[in-house]
């Protein structure tokens, strides 16, 4: 019986306990309301932290000491110019899954504070000139999911500080020279799942002289042209994983300083010549691993080749059949053949001409196969010849054989 008390004497102190601290959390959050004010459609709480949803536009009156804005799944269409500048001692916003597809010049300018700004999930096609200007304390930025087809020159212009960058599942489709030129300061480029990329061209990254991991995992790149990676004179680590990529110019990894380690495992690379690796440094390394690698005489170079042993290592042989599985390394150059065909002479097919011209005369081998080709051969070349698509003109040919 004691025990029951004792039991209930609890659960009643405990909801006392909650009903006071409710009680306390609401007048704090009402009071903080009254003193600074709160926009319709907003919730202000007590860290100086302010949350909007469902609104159509940046509210002009939020109060000027907030520290957090989140504008999450808002329906605000533009960020314009000068669209924060009354709140100096902003540090992280937030406008995800929202409707933002224009960003105007200097929207982000005054917010000297900032450290985290993210717009993922908006249907952001564009960056234009010097539109993300004046972020120059922010260390995260995310980009991911919009639907980015361009980055126009100096769109980063005057943020400097960024170090972490995201800009995965976009519609990127070709990075200018120059887009990043003001991103000295970045660290990490993540550029993930960007499946209408096609190729990476000369200078693309020009300007990120700090980055020291860059990842293209899963996008679509065809191939990478020359010059691909100059100026990123830190860079330690590219992966190039899963893209699809058949090959690369020579000196595509050239102009870079430092010693890097390229992975380009799971793509569609099946032979590579010498002078494609010219530009990359002999302590560099390049991983081929799980290519569709034709192991045959076109690769008995890399035997006796400069390329480091790491790299060499990488090179598996997905075909001939009697060398799958089986590294370059383990080969010599009698394994390394190409095999030749040489069309056959018997049943080969003969077309003399013939001074009729309403007779067609052919004279082959009698052979059923050249027999067929030889036909649909002719039956093409008169139809060139005369525009007459009559199939009959087949049932008209005159079949002479060759003696044998």
């Amino acid at each position: 019986m004691l025990t029951v008390r004792k039991k209930r004497h609890r659960l009643a102190r405990m909801a006392s306990v909650r009903f006071l601290l409710s009680t306390f959390v609401y007048v704090i959050v009402q009071s903080w309301s009254l003193i600074y004010g709160c926009p319709n459609g907003c919730e202000c709480i007590a860290d100086s932290t302010v949350r909007c949803k469902d609104i159509l536009s940046i509210p002009s009156d939020i109060p000027t000491n907030t520290r957090t804005l989140n504008l999450d799944r808002s329906r605000i269409t533009t960020i314009p110019t000068h669209a924060f500048s009354n709140l100096p001692k902003l540090q992280d916003l937030t406008i995800e899954y929202a409707n933002v597809s224009v960003i105007e010049s200097m929207a982000f300018m005054g917010l000297k504070e900032l450290s985290s700004l993210s717009l993922r999930g908006n249907p952001i096609r564009t960056l234009e000139p010097h539109s993300l200007s004046g972020i120059e304390s922010v260390i995260y930025f995310h980009l991911r999911d919009n639907p980015i087809e361009e980055i126009k020159p100096n769109a980063f212009s005057g943020s400097s500080k960024i170090d972490y960058l995201y800009l995965s599942s976009t519609k990127l489709r070709k990075i200018h020279p120059g887009a990043f030129n003001q991103l000295s300061n970045v660290q990490s480029f993540i550029l993930t799942d960007n499946k209408h990329l096609g190729e990476l061209t000369n200078a693309s990254f020009l300007g990120l002289s700090n980055v020291d991991f860059l990842t293209f995992s899963r996008s679509n790149i065809s191939i990478i042209r020359n010059g691909a990676f100059m100026g990123m004179s830190n860079v330690k680590k590219v992966n190039l994983e899963n893209c699809g990529i058949q090959g690369w110019e020579a000196g595509a990894f050239g102009g870079v300083t430092g010693d890097v380690q390229y992975s380009l495992q799971n793509n569609q690379i099946k032979t590579f010549a010498r002078n494609e690796f010219s530009g990359l440094k002999s302590t560099s390394l390049l991983n081929l691993n799980k290519n569709p690698i034709v192991c045959d005489c076109d690769l008995k170079w890399v035997l006796d080749s400069t390329l480091p042993m790491a790299t060499k290592a990488t090179i598996v042989c997905a075909m001939p059949e009697e060398l799958k599985g089986r590294t370059i390394t383990s080969l010599t150059g009698k394994d390394l053949t190409c095999i030749t065909t040489t069309a056959p002479t018997s049943g080969s097919a003969t077309l003399r001409p013939v001074s009729n011209p309403t007779t067609k005369t052919i004279y082959f081998q009698d052979n059923w196969f050249t027999k067929i080709v030889v036909m649909l051969f002719f039956q093409v070349v008169m139809w060139f010849a005369t525009g007459n698509t009559n199939s009959t003109g087949l049932i008209n040919a005159t079949v002479i054989p060759l003696a044998t």
